[in-house]
């Protein structure tokens, strides 16, 4: 997730960008530059060197290692020095819940949005709005970029959480498999109609095949399906706003909810859909879309039409993934996928407030932001990691091995630490467009998407206290623990005729009461 994660897988990994960097026409490579960018015979954070503890995410696929070329870098030129405590997925949660228990924050702690909120308006955590003063590239970002500050507020009215920035704004869209559809002068299809009609098709030419597959970890909100789909059937998945009532409604009692399970029950019952759609792993998910005759449609990250390239043209140098609009359904979906804010919910910073060197990791933090931090920590030093271009972009060295360069020595997260959970607060254009739009597929989808204004406005961000966002997450708990299995087995079993008694279930879940929190809250807001 940084890139698929980051994205995910993400964002993990899940790292949040279209502007695009033109390339040096000479090959990338230590000669781009004299000077590297950290060479100062004075600190930008501080000149006194200190210390100061950092509990960090680690990335399974991405071991932490706290001799990275880029913490060694970033050290260096903050002048400050860290006491790494890494840890991943279940480990990290609890462990930050344990020394947030004990009143035992670190310095610096890398996590995200919710948890900087909660503890900060338990008082445990610095509030950013006290130190924008040293911080001139979160007060401008705070300033200028749409919803902002609506986003990073907490329910007491402080900002409590410094997030990564500047990620790409789509993320899952319709793909298909473009290299089959020409051998056999198959219409990529405009509507869910027409996604019908050539699924059925592909079946016919591959009578072994399940056309249409995904990846999903049905019980996140983060893999859900029905999430992504929603816009394009004119509801949503849980509780969600709708742009043109301007309500918080529930997707999973609604007619559109139910014509959406209609119609994937439809493929799922004529063999169009893999019977795996809810469970699928992402190895066999690749697998299948590596085979030519297995599967030829997904709903899966963009970027992937790209990251698949190396393995795929290995064994059919025609492979060849690209993006589909998004696919409506007639007469009551909108042409709409769903996008990320600019401001990174999932990864950024929150200082303690008892730490002794508050001042030094806001103006760290802000660093990160800025030209030199933010190029430290995507590309390291010019003439040791890094290139400056003849037009004033960055690059890597031939060495370190990005999707434009697949041939290099070392790989630039695993080896280097760039891009690495808790390592930079902002993805510079330069390397957005090495790492997400180098490939002219994927340009070009995102070209097209801007143009047609594809994009799904973001919804209002609520300011719950905390009395309410307990309430909330026990109504939604309980709701989604019956909803999220029910609607799987819709689509595999169908029983419709049981549709009335499923909206009667789910309002006796307190239903009501929950989208009255959600629509009282919004009121209070105008």
């Amino acid at each position: 997730m940084r890139k698929m994660l980051s994205l995910a897988l993400a964002a993990t990994m899940l790292t949040t960008m279209t502007v695009a960097c033109s390339k040096s026409e000479e090959t990338p490579g230590p000669s781009g530059s004299s000077s590297p960018v950290a060479s100062t015979s004075t600190h930008p954070v501080t000149d006194k060197k200190i210390k100061a503890t950092f509990l960090i995410q680690e990335h399974p696929s991405w071991p932490f290692k706290k001799d990275w070329t880029v913490w060694k870098n970033l050290q260096e030129a903050s002048n400050i020095e860290f006491d790494f405590t890494p840890a991943a997925g279940d480990a990290f949660t609890q462990k930050l819940k344990l020394m947030a228990a004990t009143d035992d924050l670190p310095d610096l702690i890398h996590y995200n949005l919710a948890s900087a909120n909660e503890y900060g308006v338990a008082g445990q955590l610095a509030k950013v709005n006290d130190y924008l003063h040293l911080m001139p590239n979160l007060k401008k970002i705070l300033e200028t970029e749409k919803d902002a500050k609506d986003i990073l507020t907490a329910s007491d009215g402080n900002i409590y959480f410094i997030p990564q920035i500047g990620l790409p704004k789509y993320t899952k869209v319709w793909l298909y498999r473009a290299d089959i559809f020409a051998k056999h002068n198959l219409k990529p299809p405009t509507n869910t109609s027409e996604l019908y009609d050539v699924l059925k098709q592909l079946k016919q030419l591959y009578p072994g095949s399940m056309p249409l597959i995904s990846r999903n970890t049905m019980s996140s909100p983060i893999g859900n399906w029905f999430l992504d789909l929603g816009p394009q059937w004119g509801t949503g998945d849980m509780v969600y706003y709708n742009q043109k009532t301007k309500k918080w409604q529930f997707g999973p009692m609604e007619n559109n909810f139910k014509a959406m399970l209609q119609y994937l029950n439809k493929l799922y019952a004529e063999k169009l859909l893999d019977p795996e759609w809810a469970t699928l792993a992402t190895k066999q998910w690749e697998d299948k879309l590596y085979t030519d005759d297995k599967a030829f449609i997904t709903y899966d990250f963009i970027y992937r039409i790209e990251t698949m390239l190396p393995l795929a043209t290995q064994k059919n140098p025609n492979w060849k993934l690209m993006a589909l609009d998004p696919l409506i359904q007639d007469g009551i979906g909108e042409k709409k996928y769903l996008v990320r804010s600019q401001i990174v919910q999932t990864d950024g910073y929150m200082i303690s407030t008892k730490s002794k060197n508050k001042e030094a990791l806001f103006k760290y933090a802000d660093w990160l932001y800025g030209q030199e931090g933010s190029i430290l920590s995507n590309f390291g030093k010019v003439g040791d990691t890094a290139v400056k271009n003849a037009d004033g972009t960055y690059n890597w060295t031939s060495d370190v091995k990005t999707p434009l360069n697949p041939n290099g020595k070392n790989e630039y997260t695993a080896h280097y630490g760039f891009m690495s959970l808790g390592s930079v607060l902002k993805n510079t254009p330069d390397a957005n467009q090495i790492l997400y739009l180098s490939n002219k597929d994927v340009k070009s989808a995102f070209e097209r998407f801007d143009k047609e204004k594809f994009d799904q406005q973001l919804p209002p961000v609520l300011k719950f206290t905390e009395a309410e966002k307990k309430q909330v997450a026990e109504l939604e708990a309980a709701i989604r623990d019956y909803t999220v299995p029910r609607t799987v087995a819709f689509v595999q079993n169908g029983d419709f005729d049981k549709w009335d008694e499923h909206v009667a279930k789910v309002k006796s879940l307190k239903i009501d009461q929950l989208l009255d929190i959600y629509n009282k809250m919004q009121e209070r807001q105008k």
